[in-house]
C-alpha cells in the first residue's frame, strides 16, 4: 500500500502511523504501528497480519507523526 504525506521524514526517524476505523455510530477506534523514515522520504511500516485484515475492503482515516 501506497500514499502521499506533505511532510518529509528522513532516513531513520521513528514515525508513528495512526490508522482509525470507523466504529459503532460515530465512534472511531484508534491503532498506532511504528514506523521508520527512508531514504527518499518514504516511511516503512509493518501491520501485522491482524492489523492489515482489519483494512482490507473498507473506509478507514490514515495518519502519520513523529517527534
Amino acid at each position: 500500500m501506497k500514499y502521499s504525506f506533505q511532510t518529509p521524514y528522513w532516513e531513520g526517524e521513528t514515525v508513528y502511523v495512526l490508522y482509525g476505523i470507523p466504529g459503532k455510530g460515530s465512534n472511531v477506534d484508534w491503532f498506532m504501528v511504528e514506523g521508520t523514515g527512508l531514504e527518499n522520504d518514504d516511511v516503512a511500516v509493518i501491520f501485522e497480519q491482524e492489523q492489515w485484515e482489519r483494512l482490507i475492503g473498507i473506509t478507514f482515516a490514515i495518519a502519520v507523526v513523529s517527534q
